[in-house]
């Protein structure tokens, strides 16, 4: 009888236990994503109030905050935590709306930089701006008018278990509008930054747009950058990641020379870029479409005493805090200067009533020395060495699938992994040769060939038998300026184009369009009239005969240029809209 009970007991047990095993499961099956909102106190050094007299430059009608200290308080700011099982981010719309930083929870450690306290320095356009976490720039080049002001926010919680937290503001120079959407799955261990940014306004603007994040240096931090080259913000080609004196600026600690340095990393198709602190086998990583931000740039404060002094004029390092290096992406190869325009690399505008829309992910990387390849799925590292192929895997969503390594087409390796986010997986194979070795996940949801060249031949020196001072060059200098939002000095070259040569047609246009700005309607109606004169059908004179028509109250003549232009591309989505307005005021 003992021994029934006994059994009998045994059994409930078994089921008992098998139920509580089955339940954890479930929960770690159907992981929960969380936002939420609070007041938290940082150590905060101010900045004082602003100038009353608005800068007269590329960023009116905005003010400048020229008052900083080396006192601190005790400030509260509002953070927006989003949270999974793996990852934790923080977001202070406050301060521009910037991520703080991001977390890996599994070991506690910042993939994007985590500064333990806000500390104004006078470094934006407006004046102050703190470092750490993630910036977004939109507008003209420099950190943005909003880096460190309160901006738009709202939290939202998805019907597919994920998490929101939309920033955004109007950047007034331009007068566009931007959004980001930071998104956090519940069972990923990456978070989405998912931008939109709209051009309003019936004229041309600066397309100037970069996302700028931190990460912590160290003697043992490698950028994992693809690319054959680097250029600066004036557009001057150097090699990459081995300088031709042999020194690998790929490794943070081999940057001691020289001051501060920026490299704008291009000559290879990829879509990500990452970084690894070699003692701990911890990363970050960042991946988008490479059609969609194909600047991928790094940017290093001298390590002599000039740079490492901003370590403690931007944090306070007793609080843990060491110096950081930004990792950042943009729609344009490079942050170009006024001097980048004598390079292949000018300047680009961002055309009426155009929007831009991209998307990118951030996620840490554990347990790898190198990376060769990362996306939504995973970083993925290969290593060769004498007779072996190691590989490694570290996953970033939930992957139950086959590794599958071929050589010259035969699969010599094959094998189902199951993994959890931020989970790892790693094995090693014997070969004879690296020859045609080709690692894929799944169906090519991670892939790295060895040996297979990615790079691209887009030329990067400049066109010597371009004539600067010919009417071309003048307008091409020109072009540049008003890309730039320099109006003024454009508006001289172009005028230098029509002495040289009173008949051309883009100039004319640029004059008219520059006239409209200024709203000297009449006179800018005369020269997009003798642009008109050259070509009737001109899609960028007819769309601007429209505007400056409507401005004149002259809507029927507005409506005809606005109808022309329409039947292009490029102006038909702007030349509706405007032909939409009109109809509606006039309430046909």
């Amino acid at each position: 009888m003992l021994n029934k009970i006994q059994l009998n007991w045994t059994i409930i047990f078994i089921l008992i236990s098998g139920i509580f095993i089955s339940w954890i499961n479930n929960v770690q099956l159907h992981a929960q994503a969380s936002i939420t909102e609070s007041k938290q106190s940082f150590r905060t050094y101010p900045f004082s109030d602003p100038s009353p007299i608005p800068l007269m430059n590329n960023v009116y009608p905005y003010y400048k905050f020229d008052g900083y200290t080396a006192k601190s308080v005790n400030q509260e700011w509002t953070v927006v935590t989003l949270e999974n099982p793996y990852i934790k981010v923080l977001v202070a719309p406050q301060i521009g709306g910037k991520v703080l930083g991001a977390f890996e929870k599994s070991t506690g450690l910042p993939f994007i930089y985590f500064n333990k306290v806000i500390k104004f320095r006078e470094i934006a356009m407006r004046g102050p701006w703190t470092s750490g976490g993630i910036e977004f720039n939109f507008g003209d080049i420099g950190h943005a008018p909003t880096t460190s002001s309160p901006v738009d926010y709202l939290l939202q919680k998805n019907n597919d278990g994920s998490v929101s937290c939309f920033i955004g503001a109007l950047d007034l120079p331009s007068r566009t509008e931007w959004r980001v959407e930071i998104r956090l799955a519940p069972d990923k261990s990456y978070f989405e930054t998912n931008s939109y940014w709209f051009n309003p306004t019936p004229y041309n603007t600066s397309l100037y747009h970069w996302s700028n994040a931190a990460v912590p240096v160290g003697e043992d931090l490698k950028y994992y950058f693809p690319g054959s080259n680097y250029i600066g913000h004036y557009g001057i080609s150097s090699d990459w990641p081995i300088l031709n004196s042999g020194r690998n600026i790929s490794y943070y600690k081999n940057n001691d020379y020289g001051e501060y340095h920026s490299y704008h990393v291009l000559g290879e198709y990829t879509d990500y870029f990452a970084g690894i602190w070699e003692k701990s086998n911890f990363g970050f990583g960042h991946w988008s479409l490479y059609s969609d931000k194909p600047g991928k740039k790094i940017w290093i404060w001298a390590l002599s005493r000039q740079g490492q002094i901003w370590e403690s004029l931007l944090t306070d390092p007793e609080l843990g805090n060491v110096q950081y290096t930004e990792i950042q992406s943009g729609l344009l190869f490079n942050q170009a200067a006024s001097n980048s325009s004598t390079t292949p690399f000018k300047h680009v505008f961002f055309a009426p009533y155009h929007d831009q829309r991209f998307s990118e992910i951030w996620f840490p990387i554990k347990g790898m020395s190198s990376v060769v390849d990362a996306n939504k799925y995973g970083s993925l590292d290969v290593q060769t060495g004498e007779g072996f192929l190691k590989f490694t895997l570290c996953a970033n969503q939930k992957i139950n699938d086959n590794i599958i390594i071929t050589q010259n087409g035969k699969t010599i390796y094959n094998q189902n992994i199951s993994l959890k986010p931020a989970e790892v997986f790693s094995d090693s194979i014997s070969i004879n040769s690296i020859d045609q070795i080709n690692v894929v996940l799944g169906n090519n949801l991670l892939s790295y060939k060895i040996n297979v060249n990615k790079q691209l031949r887009r030329p990067l020196l400049p066109n010597t038998d371009f004539n600067w001072e010919s009417t071309e060059g003048i307008y091409t200098e020109g072009l540049e300026k008003a890309r730039q939002r320099d109006y003024n000095g454009a508006l001289q070259n172009f005028l230098k184009c029509l002495e040289n040569d009173p008949g051309h047609t883009q100039s004319l246009i640029n004059v008219a369009e520059i006239y409209s700005r200024q709203m000297e309607y009449t006179t800018a109606l005369d020269y997009i009239c003798r642009a008109l004169s050259n070509d009737t059908y001109n899609p960028d004179a007819n769309f601007l005969y429209g505007v400056i028509n409507r401005k004149l109250g002259k809507l029927y003549d507005a409506i005809d240029g606005f109808s022309i232009s329409s039947q292009t591309l490029t102006y038909r989505s702007a030349s509706y809209t405007q032909l939409a307005e009109i109809f509606f005021l006039k309430k046909e």
